[in-house]
């Protein structure tokens, strides 16, 4: 399976590290991971001796139109399966990248119960945007949150232990 992480490793190592190390064990068991991430972070060393393709990209904004055509063209250039979108600054933008890329199913991460709400027209950018197509919530809570909130396809919301 291909697969392209979007998010951010420019944090403290414990913090990024059960997520990194999640998807560098996704490599070892056979899958190809490319990462978009800055290039600065200090993960990407690990990424790539661990041979996962990092692509320097990071959103400036929720909607950076750079960063868009960035991953429009890794899409392009390779068939992804699957584009992991992890925090409020890549969602949007992996959302509108994603747009006519059919193969390809964007999941989303959600890892707070709350603020999610179908009255608010920012998280049609982001969750709630009509092109995710699944969300992986960090704990049962959360999922249950979300379900609540999602429009239709319920069972596309799940709960993944870090």
């Amino acid at each position: 399976m291909r697969i392209l992480i979007f998010s951010s490793y420019k944090d403290a190592w414990n913090s990024v590290r059960p997520e990194a190390e999640m998807f560098i064990e996704m490599v070892k068991l056979g899958h190809e991971v490319t990462i978009m991430t800055q290039g600065d972070a200090d993960y990407v060393a690990r990424f790539r001796d661990n041979g996962i393709k990092v692509i320097d990209a990071y959103p400036s904004k929720k909607i950076c139109w750079t960063t868009i055509k960035t991953l429009r063209a890794e899409l392009r250039a390779h068939p992804y399966d699957i584009v992991y979108a992890m925090n409020s600054k890549t969602i949007p933008n992996a959302a509108f990248a994603c747009i006519g890329f059919k193969r390809t199913k964007l999941v989303t991460y959600r890892g707070t119960v709350g603020g999610l709400y179908r009255h608010d027209p920012t998280a049609y950018l982001t969750h709630l945007h009509p092109r995710v197509d699944g969300i992986s919530c960090v704990a049962q809570a959360v999922t249950d949150d979300v379900k609540q909130r999602v429009w239709r396809h319920k069972d596309r919301v799940v709960t993944i232990y870090k």
